[in-house]
């Protein structure tokens, strides 16, 4: 075998398939030492982050899947940081709009249809409650969920007033 090591090898497959005993192998040989091992929980970040960064480079097309095309709007991302009496929080996303709306944009990287248990519920609206306490009272809050393959409907869903899938960005 070659003294020269891959720059990069992804072992990639579906739940069940393997991966973690192929994984686990090619580190025990000695053709991997000094290698680095990214596990799936930072694999589910990057996915996160590359997903948000399409998400910001297709405004347009969220706009258009929130039918307003037409609205004057402003685009941000948020930060809150926490105190000892308030957790901190961060929103993804957020459209400021002329009539009044702020879309509170969650974007969520999954392979199937997101589903809303009830932490990620509990999660989702303090942001939105946080983000209440620095607007006016003018300003009405739409939960908006941007995500790969929409939405699962269930106990906690209730409160997303809109779904983006990936498919409407690319339209």
């Amino acid at each position: 075998m070659s003294d020269k090591k891959p720059t990069l090898c992804i072992v990639a497959g579906p739940n069940g398939s393997g991966k973690t005993t192929t994984t686990v192998q090619l580190l025990n040989d000695e053709w991997t030492a000094d290698s680095l091992y990214f596990t799936s929980d930072v694999m589910k970040a990057w996915r996160g982050v590359a997903f948000e960064q399409v998400c910001w480079q297709h405004i347009p097309q969220m706009k258009r899947a929130l039918e307003i095309g037409g609205v004057r709007t402003s685009i941000s991302a948020w930060n809150a940081p926490g105190s000892e009496q308030e957790a901190g929080t961060q929103i993804d996303f957020l459209i400021f709009r002329a009539d009044n709306i702020v879309n509170l944009c969650e974007m969520k990287f999954y392979g199937s249809p997101f589903s809303i248990d009830k932490e990620e519920e509990s999660k989702m609206l303090y942001r939105v409650e946080m983000l209440k306490k620095t607007l006016s009272p003018k300003q009405t809050v739409h939960l908006t969920l941007v995500t790969t393959f929409g939405l699962v409907h269930g106990k906690h869903s209730g409160k997303v007033q809109k779904v983006i899938t990936i498919d409407e960005l690319f339209l």
